[in-house]
């Protein structure tokens, strides 16, 4: 199977260069897109749990 897909990228790269190119571009940003979102999903947790603890304290303090 791993052969199969291998022989496919290899004469697609070969054949298509510019098809090729922005095929890996656009697999670049929508990795890229897809890490910022989760990171800025996990951190606006992680401050949204640190504002409730403080908050918190300062009710009891």
């Amino acid at each position: 199977m791993y052969s199969a897909i291998e022989e496919f990228l290899r004469t697609f790269n070969v054949n298509y260069p510019l098809v090729w190119a922005l095929l890996v571009m656009a697999v670049v940003a929508v990795t890229s897109l897809t890490l910022y979102l989760f990171w800025e999903l996990v951190l606006r947790l992680l401050s949204a749990g640190s504002a409730s603890r403080r908050s918190r304290s300062k009710e009891q303090g």
